[in-house]
């Protein structure tokens, strides 16, 4: 189960410039602390969130047609999520849950998008 499970982990994927976004406090983000089996989001749902976890592990998972839970990934340390859709109005098809106790900065995605799409540096570390 652990090999599996690594195969799946992303952490600590992310340039150390977009960490200190959130580190830093760059844009306005607050702490939030999901016990486990805490609903982050759930599919269908306006999802205008980004976040960025500072400890702990998030699955992505959808339901399939027959009614089966698929787990997509897992996110740890150091993992950003919530921002792969770019549309104005963001629904996911994703249901997204802390399967342990979970602490992650979130913020807005258009206050993340605006100030990456605004600072070159930064533009350029989120795209690599």
């Amino acid at each position: 189960m652990a090999k599996i499970m690594k195969q799946f982990l992303k952490g600590n994927d992310l340039s150390l410039s977009i960490q200190a976004i959130f580190k830093n406090e760059l844009i306005p983000c607050t702490v939030r602390h999901l016990p486990k089996g805490e609903i982050l989001w759930h599919d269908k749902e306006p999802h205008p969130y980004s976040y960025f976890i500072i400890n702990g592990i998030i699955k992505l998972h959808v339901v399939t047609k027959e009614g089966r839970e698929k787990a997509l990934f897992y996110y740890t340390n150091g993992s950003l999520l919530g921002f792969q859709n770019l549309a104005k109005e963001k629904r996911t098809i994703t249901t997204a849950t802390a399967i342990l106790p979970t602490s992650l900065y979130a913020c807005e995605f258009s206050l993340l998008y605006t100030f990456v799409m605004n600072n070159p540096e930064y533009f350029a570390a989120f795209t690599s």
